[in-house]
């Protein structure tokens, strides 16, 4: 029966892949040698960067803060798998036992 909700382990798988589709938009700004955008070529210079170090800056923060996120809610789902499969597991061992 659906429910509307993952389990665990679907809702780790779904992260994960979604991490794998999120993640090179950051790397490519990051790794890019020129300015994507042309409105940022002519933007005034808040900081002071250039439009490729702005950029570049972005990026990284971009795939950071995705990496930071990502790893956090995955790593919760997988606990949250692995727990309930120790449990499975030890109530099916506890059956046979008797």
């Amino acid at each position: 029966m659906l429910t509307g909700r993952l389990d665990a382990g679907s809702s780790a798988a779904y992260l994960f892949a979604a991490f794998a589709l999120a993640s090179p938009l950051g790397l490519l700004l990051a790794l890019i040698p020129r300015a994507v955008y042309d409105f940022y070529v002519h933007a005034p210079r808040v900081w002071g960067w250039s439009p490729l170090t702005d950029q570049q800056v972005a990026g990284v923060t971009m795939a950071a803060e995705e990496a930071v996120v990502f790893f956090g809610a995955f790593a919760f789902y997988v606990t949250r798998f692995m727990r309930r499969d120790a449990t499975a597991l030890d109530l099916k061992h506890a059956r046979w036992t008797r």
